[in-house]
C-alpha cells in the first residue's frame, strides 16, 4: 500500500538512529525531524501529523514522556526506546501511546506503520463498506475492522458464514490490507475440487509423479509464499487431507508429490466455511487440532436476514450499477424487503441482475423471479402421487430416493461443480456428500 501524502514527525536526539528511521519512513509520506524536546513540541504546535515516531528517552529520562503527554492523538504515536523497563512502557501506554518498540527491533516498523496508517484512514474503510462489502450494519463493520487493524502475516484466520454472505470478497481485502500489490493472493474452493485431486493442488507435483503428472507443477502452498492462501469450503476437506494440512501449518515445510526436496513456505492462512465445524468435531468429521490451528483469529459474517437493514441498501447499490434508471413498484420493495434471502447478497445481486437485464424502467411484481420454495398443496396431484409412495415404501425410504434423484440432477445441470450445486440446493457440503457417497 501507498502513503505518500502522510506526514511523519520523527523524534529523536541520535543522527544516525533519526536517518535510518528516515530512509524506512520515506515510502509511507513526508518526513519531518526533531532532535530535542523543544524542536519537536514546536513542530506539535504548529502542524499535524499522521504518524509520530518518538524517542522516550533524550536529554533526560523524561522528554519523550513529556511530548507525548502533549500530542493531541497519542493514538498515532510509536515510542521507540533502548530501556526495556516494563516501567516505561507501562507509562508510555497509559499516556495512549499506540505501540512501544525496543530500538533494536526497528527493522520491524514498517508492517506495523502501515497497520497503524490503515487504522487512522477511515475513509478508506467507509469507500469499501459503501462500494464492495455493502453493509450499514455497526456491529460488523466494527468485527472487521478488528481484523483489518491486525497484522495478519503468517497468521491463521477462519471466516464462517452461510453461502453468499461475502466470506471471499472479505478474504481478498484482508490480503490488500496486509501484503502489496505484488504478494500472491492464492484461492482454492476445496469443495470444487474432487479429493483425488486436492492433495496434488496444494503440494505440487514433479513430472512423472503419477499418470499425467507430465510436467513439474507448483502446489498453492508454493505460490502462496510471501503472501495468502485462501482455502474456501475447508469443512468440506477429507479427514486424511485435513492432517496433511495440519503438518504443513506445524513446520511450514512440505514435499511435493514425487520429490524428495523438502519445501518451505511462509504464507497468511485464511479460510472459510459455511459449515459447523464445531459440530462437525463432534460427529468425528473435522479434526479439533486442525480447528485450533485454523481458528487463531476468527470473523463470523451474520446472514443477511439477520442484518435486514442492509437489503434495501444493497438493493439500491445494485440497482444503481444498471445502465439506465429503474423504478421498483411498492409492491416490488415489499416483496424484496421482506424475502429471507437464503443465498444471501449473492442471491439478492442475482435478483437484481434478472430485474436489470429486462430492460424496463418500471419493475412489477411479475417483473421478479420466483422467490422461494413453491408449497406444497393437500390437493395438488404431484403431492398425491408422492404421498402413495410414501405410503408404499415407506417415510425413510421415500425421502432418501428423493434426495438421490434431486442431487444427481442438479449434478447434470451443474456439470459435476459442487459449489454451483450447494448454492442451488441449498444445503450444507456434509449433507451433499453424504446423499452424492450414496451415489457411487
Amino acid at each position: 500500500m501507498e502513503y505518500v501524502n502522510k506526514k511523519i514527525l520523527v523524534i529523536d536526539d541520535n543522527d544516525l538512529f533519526r536517518l535510518n528511521l528516515k530512509f524506512q519512513l520515506s515510502s509511507f509520506g513526508s518526513i519531518l525531524e526533531a532532535d530535542s524536546e523543544e524542536m519537536a513540541l514546536k513542530h506539535l504546535e504548529s502542524q499535524q501529523f499522521d504518524l509520530i515516531v518518538c524517542d522516550i528517552e533524550m536529554e533526560n529520562n523524561n522528554s519523550g514522556i513529556r511530548i507525548l503527554s502533549k500530542v493531541p492523538d497519542p493514538n498515532k504515536v510509536i515510542i521507540v526506546s533502548s530501556n526495556e523497563s516494563d516501567d516505561i512502557a507501562s507509562q508510555a501506554y497509559e499516556l495512549g501511546a499506540r505501540i512501544f518498540l525496543k530500538k533494536e527491533k526497528v527493522s520491524n516498523i514498517q508492517p506495523l506503520v502501515s497497520k497503524l496508517l490503515s487504522s487512522n484512514d477511515i475513509e478508506k474503510y467507509d469507500n469499501f463498506f459503501i462500494n464492495k462489502y455493502v453493509t450499514r450494519t455497526e456491529s460488523l463493520k466494527e468485527k472487521i475492522i478488528k481484523l483489518l487493524n491486525i497484522d495478519l502475516k503468517s497468521k491463521n484466520l477462519l471466516i464462517t458464514g452461510e453461502t453468499g454472505v461475502g466470506k471471499s470478497l472479505i478474504a481478498n481485502f484482508i490480503h490488500e490490507q496486509n501484503y502489496n500489490e505484488s504478494s500472491p493472493f492464492i484461492h482454492i474452493n476445496c469443495a470444487e475440487v474432487p479429493e483425488n485431486l486436492i492433495e496434488s493442488e496444494l503440494f505440487g507435483y514433479k513430472k512423472g509423479a503419477f499418470t499425467g503428472a507430465d510436467s513439474d507443477k507448483k502446489g498453492k502452498f508454493q505460490l502462496a509464499n510471501g503472501g495468502t492462501l485462501f482455502l474456501d469450503e475447508v469443512g468440506t476437506m477429507s479427514n486424511s487431507m485435513q492432517q496433511k494440512l495440519l503438518k504443513v501449518l506445524d513446520t511450514n515445510q512440505f514435499y511435493p508429490l514425487g520429490s524428495n526436496q523438502l519445501e518451505t513456505s511462509n504464507f497468511t492462512l485464511i479460510t472459510a466455511t459455511c459449515e459447523d465445524l464445531e459440530e462437525q468435531i463432534q460427529k468425528k468429521i473435522f479434526r479439533k487440532d486442525l480447528f485450533y490451528r485454523l481458528s487463531t483469529f476468527k470473523l463470523h459474517l451474520s446472514s443477511l436476514r439477520e442484518r435486514a437493514a442492509d437489503i434495501p441498501f444493497q438493493i439500491s447499490h445494485f440497482i444503481a450499477e444498471a445502465t439506465h434508471k429503474i423504478i421498483l413498484s411498492p409492491e416490488v420493495q415489499s416483496k424484496l424487503k421482506d424475502y429471507s434471502y437464503p443465498g444471501n447478497t449473492r442471491e439478492l445481486r442475482s435478483i437484481i441482475s434478472f430485474i436489470t437485464a429486462q430492460e424496463r424502467g418500471l419493475i412489477k411484481l411479475n417483473d421478479l423471479p420466483n422467490l422461494g420454495e413453491p408449497s406444497l398443496d393437500h390437493s395438488d396431484s404431484e403431492f398425491t402421487n408422492f404421498e402413495k409412495i410414501v405410503l408404499n415404501q415407506g417415510f425413510t425410504r421415500a425421502f432418501s430416493d428423493l434426495e438421490l434423484r434431486i442431487v444427481r440432477n442438479s449434478m447434470e445441470r451443474n456439470q459435476g461443480k459442487v459449489n454451483k450445486c450447494l448454492q442451488e440446493l441449498k444445503i450444507s457440503s456434509s449433507k451433499f456428500y453424504r446423499i452424492k457417497n450414496k451415489l457411487a
